[in-house]
């Protein structure tokens, strides 16, 4: 498996994988393989020459402009709530959410229900509490009342990240927009972090 990252560029990445093996299949152990990779700017083609016993190939990618990434302005001095707790319960929460519904709604509040998950689907509305002194729950600094909804089609993917984790850290700013930090342990402690700003059409 390759990973490739073209600087200043785009390019599927599945079709340079299938230009690099190529020669895969190769049932001669003594063969060796090199390969040379040419990308003449802005506009130009990923170029990948491979030579294996004298065969050269020549292959091409078509490559995109990249786009800006995008600044969320998300700081921790306007952060207004914040929830660290252990993975394993959102997990659970997020396996048993109606996918049906089109947004999930995240209630944050000093008061009861203190973190409520809700979702709004087909077989009618599915709520999950936490209470705030949960074992699950490790820090709970709530200043106001806040609840927000969210695009499920937009919060889906974080869940790849959500399942390798170990610990959630969930915050939500003055503007709703809603940060997850996924810690990750591996051979190291690593964190990914998932941006999402509220619905739009919510009237909430």
């Amino acid at each position: 498996l390759f990973h490739i990252l073209c600087v200043g560029c785009v390019c599927c990445d599945w079709a340079v994988q299938e230009c690099l093996n190529i020669f895969s299949g190769s049932g001669n152990p003594d063969s060796h393989t090199t390969v040379k990779m040419c990308y003449a700017g802005h506009g130009y083609p990923l170029t990948l020459l491979l030579e294996e016993d004298g065969v050269l190939t020549d292959c091409s990618v078509h490559t995109q402009e990249a786009d800006e990434t995008l600044d969320f302005d998300f700081t921790s001095a306007n952060v207004v709530n914040k929830i660290i707790m252990k993975s394993d319960p959102l997990k659970e929460a997020f396996a048993e959410l109606d996918v049906s519904s089109d947004v999930i709604e995240i209630l944050l509040s000093p008061e009861p229900p203190y973190f409520r998950i809700s979702t709004f689907g087909h077989a009618g509305n599915t709520q999950i509490d936490y209470p705030k002194n949960s074992d699950m729950i490790e820090v709970f600094e709530c200043q106001r009342k806040q609840e927000n909804r969210y695009k499920m089609m937009l919060i889906k993917p974080s869940t790849k990240a959500l399942n390798q984790s170990t610990k959630t850290s969930l915050r939500v700013d003055h503007r709703g927009f809603l940060s997850l930090q996924f810690m990750i342990v591996c051979d190291v402690v690593c964190f990914v972090e998932y941006l999402c700003v509220p619905d739009e059409d919510d009237g909430t």
